[in-house]
């Protein structure tokens, strides 16, 4: 794989808590956790699979779905996410199939990435100094009490959003982004933009 993706897809899945990187093969390799809340310390293991073909069909997820079905034989384990990037274009009948198997349950989670997205950290920027999330319900409701808040009043972010995929925030989860204060010599060093994620693409307004 080429080492700018496997170095900023190791630095993403780092970010959502995966800490084990192994079998590192010419197009995939793995990531490994600890399932949260699981007395036995059971590992939950995604296949980060990268694909350069400049069209990614239904040949090409059962390419990747053979390489799923081969790992898990050959270790032993079961292969709870794969983390797709592609360097070309899904085709129509790929991108359906993938939706399909989302929506099933027990199923192998699919997530899609452009290669150009996986060039970089989306996190970092020059206005940007840091990216949190806040998901738990009683958070949520602590941080919008504190500025007299109401969920229905912040601007959306979707969940098809770069960061959101980068983070894989869940729905009803606030994104606050705390950015640098552009304006010279002013006593507000840092601001706060907090943002709720919709599970629809948000759209533009147009003037």
């Amino acid at each position: 794989m080429d080492k700018r993706i496997v170095y900023f897809s190791q630095k993403m899945m780092s970010r959502r808590g995966y800490e084990k990187f192994s079998l590192f093969e010419e197009t995939s390799y793995l990531a490994q956790k600890e399932k949260e809340k699981e007395p036995q310390k059971e590992k939950e293991t995604a296949l980060i699979y990268h694909d350069i073909s400049p069209s990614f069909n239904k040949d090409k997820i059962r390419i990747m779905c053979e390489k799923v079905i081969e790992l898990e034989k050959r270790h032993k384990m079961e292969i709870n996410s794969v983390i797709l990037i592609l360097r070309g274009k899904k085709t129509s009948d790929s991108a359906r199939t993938i939706a399909c198997n989302n929506q099933k349950k027990n199923t192998v989670i699919i997530e899609v990435f452009d290669e150009i997205n996986m060039l970089y950290d989306p996190t970092e920027s020059i206005y940007t100094s840091e990216v949190n999330v806040i998901s738990d319900d009683k958070e949520i409701r602590r941080f919008l009490a504190e500025d007299n808040l109401s969920k229905s009043r912040l601007p959306k972010i979707s969940n098809d959003d770069v960061i959101a995929k980068y983070l894989a925030i869940s729905k009803g989860s606030i994104v606050i982004h705390k950015r640098y204060s552009l304006i010279p010599e002013t006593l507000i060093e840092t601001e706060l933009f907090p943002k709720i994620l919709s599970m629809r693409p948000v759209e533009k307004k147009t003037r």
